[in-house]
């Protein structure tokens, strides 16, 4: 706990009541006021330690003893201040005065305007009437349920064709008469044909095409299928892809190749043969007399029919025979016909045969002529091709 201070104003207290023992004890002998100031001196600052007044006279030793024993009454601490050099002088004292206050002149405030302009264009300035109408159920209206609809499916419905009927003048007259006063004539045919598919009728009809030549009859057959086929996709899906739709006309293409005739549309002796149209030709106009020439005689065949077999497979079936002749004409070699069958997943659209020969080293020096016959066993048809070859003697 800490101890407390004694204050100034109770040290000036003590002090005073004990002034007048200071000015009695003045008059005495200067022989023991010497040694009263001596022992005074010590005093001194034992009271300046508890006091903190350096400015006093010196004490009487009864009033140095007075002080110390209320400072042990009192439970007191002695503090010692900082020493001043001058002692403090107080402040004059001031009247507190009041200021006048000084009038100011206040401005007289602007008088309102009597009606503010509003930001607002009112259309009209007729008054509003209010009414109350009639007080309302508070009890909420009952949920509404409603049956899921089902989604709409998109149909299409192929559109059925309307038949016409046309006046005797009509271009349907017109055509009837031609392909009836004509019936050998394929173009009269072919016009009768459209006519019926554009009626809606099924095409091709049969009997209004049986006197034209096979060849023709074939192929106005093959066309009028594939054109009913084609507007038969299209009327089941408009959105079929465009190799579908021209799937028709594919199958057209084969058809009348089909149907064509049989040809050989390149033919050469090769020193070797990798695949269709991959080949190494050999010269024909020098070939050695005395020596045995051996090579690999290359044949494209166009319009070749191929069948699909039991196991889904396209078929096709020829026969190649290779004769030689010389300037006169006369056979002086030969290879007996020898077939040549192919099987693929996928109908051929190029083929080739390819066979190995050896032609004789008796051949006299002269020109010769190397024919080649295939025959297409499924459509029964044959066609030929002649390649010259020429021997040289060598000296």
């Amino acid at each position: 706990m800490r101890k407390p201070i004694l204050p100034f104003s109770l040290v000036l207290v003590l002090l005073a009541g004990c002034s007048f023992d200071k000015w009695s004890a003045s008059s005495d002998k200067a022989g023991s006021q010497t040694s009263r100031s001596e022992k005074n001196k010590s005093t001194d600052r034992d009271l300046t330690d508890y006091s903190g007044i350096t400015s006093v006279a010196p004490l009487p030793d009864e009033t140095i003893t007075k002080v110390k024993d209320f400072a042990q009454r009192a439970n007191l601490t002695p503090v010692k201040p900082a020493p001043t050099e001058n002692p403090a002088v107080p402040a004059p004292t001031v009247p507190r005065t009041t200021p006048t206050p000084t009038p100011v002149a206040i401005a007289p405030r602007p008088a309102a305007p009597a009606e503010l302009p509003s930001p607002i264009k009112w259309l009209d300035n007729r008054p509003i009437d209010f009414s109350i109408g009639p007080k309302q159920d508070p009890t909420p209206p009952a949920p509404v349920v409603t049956e899921p609809v089902p989604a709409a499916v998109a149909t299409i419905t192929p559109a059925v064709p309307t038949v016409v009927s046309f006046p005797a003048d009509s271009i349907e007259a017109r055509l009837a008469k031609a392909s009836h006063d004509y019936p050998r004539d394929l173009s009269a045919q072919l016009d009768q044909q459209l006519l019926q598919m554009l009626n809606g009728r099924q095409v091709p009809q049969l009997d209004g095409i049986a006197q034209l030549p096979r060849d023709d009859r074939e192929m106005l057959s093959a066309l009028m299928d594939s054109l009913s086929n084609l507007r038969s996709n299209l009327r089941t899906d408009a959105n079929m892809a465009a190799t579908q739709k021209a799937r028709p006309l594919v199958d057209l293409g084969e058809r009348l190749r089909a149907g064509a005739d049989l040809r050989v549309a390149t033919i050469a002796l090769c020193s070797r043969v990798d695949g269709f149209g991959v080949y190494v030709p050999m010269s024909v106009d020098r070939l050695p007399s005395g020596h045995e020439t051996t090579a690999v005689l290359y044949c494209e065949v166009e319009n070749f029919l191929s069948r699909q077999a039991e196991a889904g497979q396209w078929e096709t079936n020829l026969s190649q025979e290779i004769t030689l002749y010389n300037d006169r004409g006369q056979r002086v070699w030969s290879e007996k016909a020898k077939p040549v069958k192919d099987l693929c997943r996928n109908r051929r659209h190029d083929f080739f045969v390819g066979q190995r020969i050896s032609l004789p080293s008796a051949l006299m020096p002269g020109s010769y002529s190397l024919r080649v016959t295939i025959v297409d066993q499924n459509a029964n048809r044959v066609a030929e091709a002649t390649l010259a070859v020429k021997v040289i003697s060598e000296r």
